[in-house]
């Protein structure tokens, strides 16, 4: 409430406490306006972080032929996490690509990582394998199934991806050393990308 035309008042509110008015020949004077003006820049702010970034779409070649399987990364220039998506059969799609320059990465060694830890575990699963005629006890018949199952899905895996791995050289899987760099705008939807083998 008011005690007269000039006197000031503290207003409680949910959203600016101890927020200082004083009224004034009918009008009101924000005296303290700080906590508001803060809280306005930060919504100006992430509104327009939210609003500069994009989807791009592409073509990954390696010496002409779509790359069959690997990994896209937009990588903003001036350091900061990079934004990716995985190639299949030459086409990929990154969400979230900030504006700005940006390097580009494609690499296959997750692939090849992915490959040569399969083959490890269809080894080892054959050389655990007991021999033919083997009693196996009823207790422990339902876990060899379960390994077996999986077995199988892991080979399945592997005689996938096998076919579809294509060695990139390393400095195109690398920010610092990739030749592809590109200056993403608000109109940037496509880029493709040329991988020569040597």
């Amino acid at each position: 409430m008011f005690l007269g035309p000039d006197n000031w008042l503290i207003r409680q509110s949910l959203y600016f406490h101890g927020e200082l008015l004083m009224r004034t020949n009918g009008r009101f004077l924000l005296q303290r306006f700080l906590p508001f003006g803060m809280f306005a820049f930060l919504i100006v702010t992430l509104v327009g972080c939210g609003g500069s970034k994009t989807t791009i779409t592409g073509k990954v070649t390696i010496d002409g032929q779509p790359l069959p399987a690997g990994r896209i990364a937009f990588v903003p220039g001036k350091g900061g996490t990079g934004v990716g998506a995985d190639i299949k059969d030459g086409q990929y799609t990154v969400e979230k690509v900030p504006y700005g320059n940006v390097k580009v990465t494609v690499e296959t060694q997750s692939l090849k990582t992915r490959i040569d830890a399969l083959t490890v575990a269809a080894q080892q699963f054959a050389m655990s394998q007991a021999a033919p005629g083997t009693q196996i006890p009823e207790s422990a018949k339902q876990s060899l199934e379960e390994e077996k199952k999986q077995a199988v899905e892991k080979a399945q895996e592997l005689k996938d991806l096998i076919p579809k791995y294509r060695p990139v050289p390393e400095s195109y899987g690398k920010d610092s050393t990739t030749p592809f760099t590109l200056e993403v705008k608000s109109d940037t939807k496509t880029y493709d990308v040329p991988l020569k083998s040597k």
